[in-house]
């Protein structure tokens, strides 16, 4: 069995990464950081809490400049 995937939202990626919402929409732009599109049409995204935190542990090669 495995765990259940626990998303982010971009606020709270925001907050972990210490920069603005529109900094995490930027780095999901260029390719730098993977988001999630929820379905429906606004366009909603949403981050793994296990990427982000492999990120800021260094335990990823580093997409985000």
């Amino acid at each position: 069995m495995t765990p259940d995937v626990v998303l982010l939202t971009t606020s709270e990626v925001a907050d972990l990464f210490r920069v603005d919402r529109s900094t995490i929409r930027r780095w999901v732009d260029s390719g730098q950081l993977e988001a999630i599109t929820l379905p429906g049409d606004r366009g909603l995204k949403r981050y793994r809490r296990d990427d982000i935190e492999a990120i800021i542990r260094g335990d990823v090669a580093e997409r985000v400049s």
